[in-house]
């Protein structure tokens, strides 16, 4: 049982970590946005969406975390789960890391498109 708490609780932290990570990408992003990418118009449709994939990793990150934290209460009151299906926790880890890696690769696009 304590295995199952430990691993659930390395989740919890990896979601809090790339929370972090997409939020500061998108504010760094979005300080820079007027000095650097204004001047390429495809830069504006590429960093819409990167935001939107950022965001989208922060949404899912923070239900990863709370479905975690709920696995956690539910292995601390019963001393065990059954899944009967595939996680709320594994789903939204799952989209999280996807949507903050095309995120990221878009954001190296918009950069490069930018510098040509």
């Amino acid at each position: 049982m304590t295995d199952k708490i430990e691993r659930l609780k390395w989740l919890r932290d990896g979601c809090n970590w790339l929370v972090t990570v997409s939020a500061g990408l998108i504010v760094a992003s979005a300080t820079f946005y007027k000095d650097i990418l204004v001047s390429n118009q495809k830069c504006e449709c590429l960093i819409v969406v990167v935001w939107a994939f950022l965001l989208t990793s922060i949404v899912s990150g923070v239900l990863c975390y709370f479905s975690a934290f709920a696995l956690i209460n539910i292995l601390v009151q019963k001393g065990s789960y059954e899944l009967k299906g595939i996680s709320w926790a594994g789903l939204s880890y799952s989209i999280m890391l996807f949507s903050f890696m095309i995120g990221v690769l878009f954001l190296v696009i918009t950069l490069i498109v930018n510098k040509l």
